[in-house]
């Protein structure tokens, strides 16, 4: 349907959170997540009433406030959906867009580090500030 042959869901939560070092269950990258977000928001995967409802729903997130909302700029919006996992993970998949400017679709992966829940919010966070910039 939306053409991701990349993504991979085995397991259901919260055994699909473990993310073991050379494990290939329950895997994906960066870039497959940001076109199959880019297909459900923007493109006529959904109809338009669960699109609009997606959209709300990821833009009213509140779990995600201390990863990319923290560090956007005034005036941009987000629409994001942020997880953690064992094993030093932590992520984030969101759309942002100005007035004047087209959707940017973001994901941002750590796995394998020994850092904190805060330091590893932080590394996104910087990660975040410089795509902002460059955006």
């Amino acid at each position: 349907l939306i053409g991701d042959k990349v993504t991979q869901l085995d397991r259901f939560e919260p055994e699909l959170n473990q993310a073991k070092a050379d494990d290939l269950r329950d895997t994906t990258t960066p870039n497959a997540m940001n076109k199959t977000l880019y297909h459900i928001l923007f493109e006529d995967v959904l109809a338009q009433n669960s699109k609009k409802q997606l959209k709300e729903w990821m833009q009213g997130n509140t779990v995600s406030d201390s990863l990319l909302r923290s560090v956007l700029p005034k005036g941009w919006s987000i629409a994001d959906r942020s997880g953690a996992g064992a094993n030093g993970s932590r992520g984030i998949t969101a759309a942002i867009w100005t007035d004047e400017r087209e959707p940017l679709i973001i994901s941002i992966y750590l796995t394998q580090t020994n850092l904190s829940m805060p330091e590893r919010n932080q590394v996104i966070n910087e990660i975040g500030k410089a795509i902002f910039e460059e955006y």
